[in-house]
């Protein structure tokens, strides 16, 4: 090796042990020993920058992948979980929810439901959620299952899910008829009608008036006529029985049976038939026909009738007895054993009349029966 060695880039003598020179930083080849690499400075540092690019560009896909920003702590693996009711009911009313939550945000992530590892629902946007209508009873097992946009998926734990039968509610009933707090004759037949509404089948249906039964029978409707005993306020109630033996009650319902007038007495009847006569013995036609229900008189005009009593001629009439046969309301059955006076002598007939009320007053309705009696 030279003592001294002359820079090839600067010309200055440098010290022939030097590998490169002290003034411009050249290398020295002469000066090199055997085996060594032969390397220039700028090669190392060319060298580490481009390690420290390839660093840099790795630890910033790492944050952009879980949506972190560069120089924060890298973030854990996420994770999901998914919630839903242990036990469900099969009903019509609407399904199951389903809930996954994602520790962390996942860009463009989607979630999808499996309910016994087969594809139910998926959803593409935080909550992530489903709804889920089991068709039958018994045991399901649901998950969900997180996947990004490279296709990487991570799984929650599964739930074991029994659904059963639904219970039906007891049979729902109520009266249309008749409305509360009405009215009623006495001896008026009273119509009673309820409906049943159950989805089930109606085994057994009962109508009790007062706590007494008064109609029993099966199916969703119920419609009959009741017909009062006794007068007074009377509670009605119905009540059903479906198949599975649950029973359902109506509400109360009031129907009022006033009691009854007291009839007139039956000789109110009878005193009508009695002055019709009596004004037919005095010859005062008018007057008698005054005594006919407005039935009689559309049947039979005023004049015809007392033309047709003029030719009988009649002088006088007696009433040898008088019998009221029936009073039911309003209409009542008479008969009279009469005698007239005119000029063929003094027959005598039993004749029937029927009577209807008009306030306070009796009228002559119908003729029924007309007998003349023999021997006279």
């Amino acid at each position: 090796m030279n003592s001294r060695t002359r820079c090839p880039r600067c010309r200055r003598t440098v010290p022939g042990e030097a590998v490169y020179c002290d003034r411009c930083g050249a290398l020295l080849e002469e000066n090199v020993p055997p085996g060594r690499r032969r390397l220039r400075p700028w090669v190392y540092v060319a060298a580490a920058a481009a390690l420290l690019a390839l660093l840099g560009s790795s630890i910033a896909g790492m944050y952009a992948l879980f949506g972190e920003e560069p120089g924060s702590i890298p973030p854990a693996p996420p994770e999901i979980s998914l919630s839903t009711p242990r036990e469900v009911e099969l009903s019509d009313s609407g399904g199951v929810r389903l809930a996954a939550e994602v520790s962390q945000i996942v860009e463009r992530g989607r979630v999808a439901f499996t309910v016994d590892g087969e594809p139910l629902a998926e959803d593409a946007a935080s909550p992530y959620a489903a709804e889920w209508r089991p068709e039958e009873p018994g045991e399901y097992e649901l998950g969900a299952i997180l996947r990004d946009t490279s296709g990487r998926e991570l799984a929650s734990d599964t739930i074991r899910v029994t659904v059963r039968e639904a219970e039906a509610p007891p049979p729902e009933v109520s009266f249309t008829s008749p409305q509360d707090r009405s009215v009623f004759g006495p001896g008026q037949p009273v119509p009673v009608s309820a409906v049943v509404e159950s989805p089930l089948e109606i085994e057994h249906a009962v109508v009790t008036a007062n706590g007494r039964e008064i109609w029993a029978g099966s199916g969703p409707e119920i419609s009959f006529l009741w017909t009062p005993r006794e007068p007074g306020y009377h509670t009605l109630q119905a009540s059903a029985t479906d198949e599975r033996g649950q029973t359902g009650e109506s509400g109360a319902l009031g129907v009022r049976i006033p009691v009854p007038a007291p009839e007139e007495p039956a000789a109110d009847a009878g005193d009508a038939v009695a002055s019709h006569y009596a004004l037919i013995g005095a010859r005062d036609f008018a007057g008698a026909y005054s005594h006919f229900s407005p039935d009689f008189r559309q049947r039979v005009p005023r004049e015809g009738w007392i033309r047709s009593q003029r030719s009988y001629a009649i002088r006088s009439s007696t009433i040898n007895s008088l019998e009221v046969e029936s009073v039911e309301g309003d209409v009542a059955v008479v008969t009279v054993d009469v005698s007239f006076t005119d000029r063929t002598g003094t027959p005598r007939f039993l004749i029937t009349w029927r009577l209807v009320r008009d306030g306070e007053r009796w009228l002559l309705d119908e003729q029924l029966s007309a007998e003349r009696l023999q021997g006279i």
